[in-house]
This record gives structure tokens, C-alpha cells and sequence, in this order.
């Protein structure tokens, strides 16, 4: 079964402004909101996190005779080749967003996947039988688990010049993403672009944080 919770989330590409330390306080939406790192210069915003794996090998006896007529010893085993994930997805704009630009407030949803298993049936004494074989199989284990937001480190307005916009957008078709290296403007499809590469991979999503762009060897 999939299990969705969604979220109103502000994913901005462009509103960003540097913050200075605050004291823990209820949020009045005046300066900026609690839990957001604090260093002169900077710009934060939140991004989503996914999961982030790693791929390891499973080994097996699978048998592959008849247990009555051998008389053996066999029983059905289960293991998780990829462990249950949970991913965010963008829908459709929110119909209550006050923004002109309906990108600034989307409706995000955390999907949940369930795991993926294979079944198979193995021989408890191979001494018993030479009807079996080795089988070998990769499998995807969580290492970090995502399906949350976080504060991360984002390029400023002032920053986001044109001649930065072309160096991402380059960056991004060397990568073999569908942008238009040559533009000097974040596109919505540029935009998408980005979001897949994060995704693709395991970076924060949804905003121009240092990590993607030092990923992509991206100076500003």
C-alpha cells in the first residue's frame, strides 16, 4: 500500500534574504523563523531531504529439485531487496496561495513506497541434494532516511546573476539534463531540471543550495 501525507510547503527559487541569530521565541512572522541557521552574508532555506541509499549484495541457496521425491529438507525464505522509501512528490498549486506566481506555493505530498521482496526456496543441508544453485543479488539499503525538510545553505538574490543562471544551466546539460545551456534565466523547465538532478542524486531538493552546487562545480 502507498500512503501519502501532503504538505503545504514554499518552495522559493528566488526569495532569500541573509539572517542574524534570534532567540528562541514563538514565530510572529516578523524577521526570520526559528530553528534557521544564523551566519551574516548567508541565505537559508529549507529543502527536501529523500532517502539515501546504499547498494549491497545478497548471497543465496535457491533449490531448484523436488523436495518429495529428494526427501530434503527445504523452506521458503523472504528478503527485502529494496527497503521500504518514502519520496516527496509535487502536485498540483495550491488554490488558496496569494502568490501571483503559482510555482511560489506548492502542495507537496510524501509518498510512501512499500518494500520490494523476493521469495524464494532453499535447501537447509546442501550435503542432501546437488539440486541447487548460488544466486546473487543486489539490494538497496536505506542509509539515511528522508521524508523531511531541512535548513540549507542558498545562494542569495544578489547572487543569482545571469551569469550564474548560464554556468548552473551548463552544468546541468554536461550532467544530460534538459535545459537550455545557453539561457541566462531559471525556466521552469530548467527548474524541473535541477529537481531531478538533486533527486537523481540523494541532494537536497527544490532550492539552489551550496551542496548541489558544489556537486556540479558551480562557483557564484
Amino acid at each position: 500500500m502507498i500512503r501519502n501525507a501532503c504538505f503545504l510547503i514554499f518552495v522559493l527559487f528566488y526569495s532569500c534574504s541573509s539572517t542574524s541569530s534570534i532567540a528562541d521565541r514563538p514565530y510572529d512572522g516578523v524577521g526570520p523563523p526559528p530553528g534557521m541557521p544564523s551566519e551574516p552574508g548567508k541565505c537559508y532555506a529549507r529543502c527536501l531531504m529523500a532517502d539515501q541509499y546504499e547498494t549491497k549484495d545478497l548471497e543465496y541457496i535457491e533449490y531448484t529439485g523436488n523436495a518429495e521425491e529428494e526427501n530434503v529438507e527445504v523452506e521458503w525464505i523472504e528478503e527485502v531487496v529494496v527497503e521500504r522509501s518514502t519520496k516527496w512528490e509535487k502536485r498540483k498549486a495550491d488554490k488558496n496561495c496569494l502568490s501571483k506566481n503559482p510555482e511560489d506555493c506548492m502542495v507537496w505530498c510524501l509518498v510512501e513506497t512499500p518494500a520490494q521482496t523476493i521469495k524464494y526456496l532453499t535447501v537447509k543441508d546442501t550435503s542432501t541434494t546437488s539440486n541447487y544453485r548460488i544466486v546473487k543479488e543486489e539490494i538497496k539499503v536505506i542509509t539515511k532516511k528522508g521524508g523531511s525538510t531541512d535548513w540549507k545553505e542558498v545562494v542569495c538574490k544578489n547572487d543569482q546573476t545571469p551569469a550564474f543562471y548560464t554556468s548552473l544551466l551548463k552544468a546541468l546539460f554536461r550532467e544530460g539534463y534538459n535545459v537550455d545551456p545557453n539561457s541566462t534565466i531559471l525556466s521552469q523547465r530548467s527548474k524541473n531540471a535541477l529537481v531531478k538532478y538533486q533527486k537523481d542524486n540523494n541532494l537536497p531538493a527544490g532550492q539552489l543550495d551550496i551542496e548541489t552546487l558544489d556537486a556540479l562545480w558551480v562557483n557564484f
